[in-house]
């Protein structure tokens, strides 16, 4: 009876990092995203200073969840993203419309996928 105790902790211990990680990874992409589209129409209005703190509002929630990301997804993953936010840093400041907004499309991509591998379906179970 004690073996079929400790199996079920143990699968249910696993079952609830499961669930925080998805919640988690989500919510994070969700929020940064969210940052990352006002930081857009901010920019697409010409309001460069108003975007760029959106940016570095989404750059920090992102670096401030890092550890805990580190954990769940691949170190590459959460490297690329930070790399895509050093790009943008750049391109708001030079007020360079083209490439800050091609380069935001990337890192809402990135992000999405993140989100989307994190879905328990089959493709991902695999």
């Amino acid at each position: 009876m004690k073996h079929i105790l400790i199996a079920c902790l143990v699968f249910a211990l696993c079952l609830a990092v499961g669930l925080f990680s998805l919640f988690y990874v989500r919510a994070s992409g969700e929020e940064t995203v969210t940052l990352l589209e006002r930081s857009i129409r901010q920019a697409e209005e010409e309001q460069y200073t108003a975007a760029a703190e959106s940016l570095r509002q989404a750059k920090q929630l992102w670096e401030g969840r890092e550890t805990v990301l580190g954990i769940f997804l691949h170190h590459e993953e959460v490297d690329e993203i930070l790399a895509l936010f050093a790009q943008l840093e750049a391109f708001i400041k030079l007020e360079d419309l083209d490439d800050y907004l091609a380069a935001c499309g990337e890192l809402t991509a990135r992000l999405e996928h993140v989100r989307r591998m994190e879905l328990p379906t089959v493709e991902n179970v695999m």
